[in-house]
């Protein structure tokens, strides 16, 4: 709806916003039409992950998801058409099918319990949810926690249970999704925030292409910052959490090259003649 609006945050060249409205309308029983608006944005800014480019999509819908998909597919692609950035590696997207199943549980887990960080401490997993490989025979050690289960779907004080606990289990057990409680601590605000780790499409279609996306929600804040509004938090929390991503997945073992990674087209690095030294497109709600 209208032109999409395109700015510099706070003046800054190195943060670029692209915001956009969408409308849609929808017949009532009546047969009137009911319209509604939902704005949407998708941000581009350089920070220090390995040199590498963040693109984070703000939406309210999945309408406005859905523009902002296309809009930053349409950034990637502008990109690519200057020469500023070459074809994608496997360096550069994190997908389901990078791991095997004891790997993506590692990771999951290193981004949650195992996360120890100044600026972002872990308080305790609420939300585990898995599907169990129908291709391995379960083990008799293993067959009191997974036997008879297709899918797995908990809540509650989770970093404690025999689900995490058990390692034993890992090889059998295909962890998709993970939400942690955190305690922050950033320049000008504390609180605390939820933050969902997900192969968000692996859940409903067991789509090995899923990528990895986290989203945050800010619980409360601090007392002492109680007056800074809660969006103007996100924007560093985002950026703390995919630094936090970025680290934990670069020093993560690596899948054996006989099952190599499938890359995703929003996954992409610039060119070693350019000043860049790598992009990596994220998505963030």
């Amino acid at each position: 709806m209208g032109n999409p609006t395109i700015s510099a945050v706070g003046g800054d060249s190195e943060h670029i916003e692209v915001g956009f409205t969408v409308q849609r309308t929808k017949l009532s029983l009546d047969w009137s039409n009911e319209e509604s608006q939902f704005n949407g944005k998708v941000s581009l800014k350089k920070i220090v992950i390995d040199g590498k480019v963040v693109v984070s999509i703000t939406h309210t819908s999945p309408e406005t998801k859905e523009i902002a998909e296309k809009y930053a597919k349409l950034i990637e692609d502008s990109l690519r058409n200057s020469q500023d950035i070459g074809e994608p590696t496997d360096e550069d997207q994190i997908l389901y099918s990078t791991f095997d199943n004891t790997q993506r549980a590692d990771f999951l887990f290193s981004l949650t319990g195992e996360c120890k960080h100044e600026e972002l401490g872990f308080l305790r997993l609420i939300t585990l949810e898995a599907l169990i490989d129908k291709t391995r025979k379960v083990p008799d050690n293993c067959k009191d926690l997974i036997e008879g289960f297709e899918q797995i779907r908990l809540k509650g004080e989770l970093h404690k249970s025999a689900y995490c606990k058990r390692r034993e289990i890992y090889p059998f057990v295909r962890f998709y999704r993970m939400d942690a409680r955190f305690k922050f601590k950033l320049v000008g605000a504390e609180g605390e925030c939820v933050v969902r780790y997900e192969f968000a499409d692996y859940g409903t279609a067991e789509d090995e292409k899923s990528e990895f996306t986290e989203e945050i929600e800010i619980v409360n804040l601090a007392d002492k910052s109680r007056h800074v509004p809660k969006s103007t938090v996100k924007k560093p929390l985002q950026e703390l959490v995919a630094r936090i991503v970025a680290e934990k997945f670069k020093g993560r073992h690596r899948v054996k090259e006989s099952n190599p990674p499938v890359v995703a087209r929003k996954a992409f690095r610039a060119k070693p003649n350019t000043d860049q030294t790598g992009t990596l497109f994220g998505m963030d709600s």
